[in-house]
């Protein structure tokens, strides 16, 4: 499996007297670690004066930042 396809947070399917819990995929591991990106970045942009009529500049710009990180700490691993 390719290491940016791994899944964060997956589940196998299980079965208890009392559940059945079913198998879940999880998000990606790339996913998740530009999801905690992304948290630091939007906490850093929250004081400065940001052009609200287009806010999808700016928030365009936060997330594929996001996914940079998230792309460095996947290489980060294999190190």
């Amino acid at each position: 499996m390719k290491k940016n396809l791994e899944a964060a947070f997956s589940r196998p399917h299980s079965e208890t007297d009392e559940f059945i819990h079913h198998a879940q995929a999880g998000m990606t591991l790339r996913d998740y670690f530009a999801a905690k990106a992304l948290q630091s970045l939007i906490t850093n942009f929250l004081n400065k004066d940001l052009d609200q009529t287009d806010p999808y500049g700016w928030m365009g710009g936060l997330a594929m930042d996001s996914y940079s990180m998230a792309d460095a700490m996947m290489k980060a691993r294999d190190e």
